[in-house]
């Protein structure tokens, strides 16, 4: 009995030591991403408030204070956002080919923006605006490694100490903490912790009297992520096969009727909207834009270019394939599902009319397949701790100390790659900035 109170007591001082920490980290991390946008002018093309960013915040100020109507932007301001948004005069809406999906994750952090400025008061891109969208990044950023520490945790025990250290490496390691610290207002932060809220579902369960919730919680960022980008579709039906695979409930009729309703209210808003603005319901709103390279992908160049090359910016997907083959033989299904995710997720990203996807810290679109590869190496770590933990520190160090590394080279990163594709020069350059 006194064993049992101790051992209680113990894990609640590690959860309140924990917390503690992980408060300290946050704080710290938000400070840390107001000062270095505090020196951009909010009329600077670097603001956090960018194009594709801006594209998708605008329904914000946009359907909350003004309909989307036109006339309320300045010409600066339209330069700055870019040409993903037009004034419509003949329609008298503004129009984004971008969809409302990222905006609806921001809205918590608008709506506190607009209570500290004055409602209505401004155009919605004040100084406050852009340090609310900062602190969107961070906090979305947190939790989603906090909905996967606990998700991993139970599908696949590891020390909490290398639980942690795989944490930093996926977080650091990738272009995750970019697009929290550098561009918070991009969709992939927002898709990141939707991906990671459907594996936490999917680790709790989602079926049973207690699972419902869960289950209405992962169809809900299935549908989600899709609305955000179309292309994500090749995640959720990854995540649908994990979950079709262990939960037999999620494949009667009904499951996949809850999904459609749920998919259907989401959409409509931007049927609304896109009939307001092109005269449809549904539309492909990028019109000149598509995945034109479909049958010559640029597959090289998406995974090892300079210029927004996958591993110079990730190193930690190097780990994919090892995580493959360790895991295969006692986690044979998953690991194929996630295996097919990425190589038809690389295709797609590969036949982009565009493969480097503009201003990137390099290949953006992976950001939210990041908790898929930290599911794989996770459940890798599980199985070989134990009978070879000599192997995985030595496989963990080096790939901590590029976290590092790519930790610094986001800080110091220039926003876009000015040299050619296959020119190390601003890269290399990047790597010397680190180490003097």
């Amino acid at each position: 009995m006194l064993w049992r109170t101790l051992d209680s007591m113990n894990r609640t001082i590690k959860m309140i030591v924990g917390g503690a920490l992980a408060l300290v980290v946050l704080v710290w991390t938000v400070h840390d991403s107001f000062r270095q946008h505090q020196v951009i002018d909010t009329d600077d093309w670097k603001t956090e408030l960018r194009a594709d960013a801006a594209g998708y915040y605008i329904y914000l100020p946009g359907v909350i204070h003004h309909g989307m109507r036109p006339g309320w932007l300045s010409d600066e301001r339209l330069r700055i956002i870019g040409s993903g948004i037009q004034e419509d005069t003949a329609r008298n809406i503004i129009r984004t080919k971008y969809t409302y999906g990222t905006a609806l994750i921001e809205l918590p952090f608008f709506l506190a923006a607009e209570l500290i400025v004055g409602w209505g008061n401004s155009d919605g891109f004040t100084p406050v605006h852009h340090r609310a969208m900062d602190v969107a990044g961070i906090v979305l950023w947190w939790s989603g490694l906090l909905l996967l520490w606990s998700a991993l945790r139970r599908k696949w025990p590891v020390p909490g100490s290398i639980g942690l250290a795989l944490l930093f490496l996926m977080s650091q390691g990738t272009n995750v903490f970019y697009y929290a610290f550098r561009s918070p207002a991009y969709s992939h932060i927002g898709s990141w912790v939707l991906v990671c809220l459907a594996l936490w579902c999917w680790a709790h369960g989602v079926s049973g009297r207690d699972g419902r919730w869960r289950g209405a919680l992962f169809r809900i960022a299935c549908a989600w992520l899709i609305l955000i980008r179309p292309l994500d579709l090749l995640l959720v039906l990854a995540l649908y096969a994990l979950v079709l695979a262990d939960e037999p409930f999620t494949r009667r009729p009904r499951w996949f009727l809850g999904q459609i309703v749920i998919g259907i209210a989401l959409a409509l808003p931007q049927m609304f909207y896109w009939q307001a603005a092109y005269g449809d319901p549904i539309v492909f709103s990028y019109q000149n834009e598509g995945f034109t390279n479909w049958r010559t992908p640029h597959l090289l160049a998406t995974y090892l270019a300079p210029k927004n090359g996958l591993l110079p910016y990730a190193p930690a997907f190097l780990l994919l394939p090892v995580a493959v083959l360790a895991a295969w033989h006692r986690e044979r299904t998953r690991t194929i599902i996630v295996l097919f995710m990425f190589l038809l997720y690389w295709y797609a990203v590969s036949s982009w009319w565009d493969p480097a996807f503009g201003c990137s810290f390099g290949q953006r679109s992976f950001v939210q397949t990041v908790p898929l590869l930290a599911m794989i190496t996770w459940c890798a770590v599980h199985h070989w701790w134990p009978r070879r933990p000599a192997i995985v520190l030595l496989l963990l160090a080096p790939f901590l100390a590029a976290a590092f590394i790519n930790n610094m080279l986001a800080h110091l990163y220039d926003m876009c790659y000015w040299s050619t594709t296959w020119d190390p020069t601003q890269w290399l350059g990047n790597i010397r900035q680190v180490f003097n």
